[in-house]
């Protein structure tokens, strides 16, 4: 492909002849036009000596098929190796992934789509907090990524609040009643029931009327006209 000019009476393979390939040659007579035309094609492709960089994608041949870069022998004719619409040098040089395989963490999703490649059980991050959705508890709200005591109350809401609930304990105020808006059972026990309408007052977590006095000490806890009789 990349010779130029006229060469006569030569002919090259990139193969051993078989023996029957070589049993046809012995046996033909010599003179001119004596040539047989035999496909040989195991699938390689060669690179252009003109060229230090056959396919053009910022590695050069040298690095792709002699050494394999980083322990990668990458196809130096081919722009993309493992076909992931990712190049072998923004592999190579950029991402680090695998240039020979399309899913480098083998989860099913190609390099070139999956938000962490080397993380199998991660591959998507919906609010792009920098957590996956599968590990992300809020997966729609870029603010929230955690939350550890399991009460629907992100860790980043909890420890910013006034007043502050605790992260790590549904009940705050240990009366019973949950910090956030669910039920929290740990280990088949049930901690606390939500909601508490005052999480860090352990003796009030309702209001009724919303005075914004508990339904314990309102004198009047259905007229949020009055809360003392």
């Amino acid at each position: 492909e990349y010779l130029n000019g006229t060469i006569d009476n030569i002919a090259l393979w990139s193969r051993a002849f078989t023996d029957d390939e070589m049993r046809y040659f012995y046996e033909q007579p010599l003179g001119i036009g004596n040539y047989a035309n035999i496909r040989v094609d195991d699938g390689k492709r060669f690179t252009n000596p003109n060229s230090i960089d056959t396919d053009g994608d910022g590695l050069s041949d040298n690095e792709e098929f002699y050494y394999g870069m980083d322990g990668f022998l990458t196809d130096p004719t081919n722009i993309d190796t493992d076909g992931d619409s990712l190049s072998d040098f923004y592999e190579v040089m950029v991402s680090g992934t695998n240039p020979t395989t399309n899913d480098t963490d083998g989860d099913t999703i190609t390099d070139d789509v999956d938000f962490f490649p080397f993380d199998s059980t991660e591959w998507v991050d919906t609010d792009g907090d920098g957590y996956g959705d599968n590990l992300d508890f809020f997966p729609f709200d870029k603010n929230e990524s955690f939350d550890s005591d399991f009460d629907s109350l992100g860790d980043n809401y909890e420890l910013l609040s006034n007043p502050q609930t605790n992260n790590t304990k549904p009940d705050t105020d240990d009366d019973g009643y949950c910090d956030g808006p669910v039920n929290v059972t740990i280990a088949d026990i049930q901690v606390c029931i939500g909601n508490d309408i005052f999480p860090t007052i352990g003796s009030e977590w309702s209001d009724k009327d919303g005075d914004g006095v508990g339904d314990n000490s309102d004198a009047c806890p259905d007229d949020n006209r009055d809360w003392k009789d």
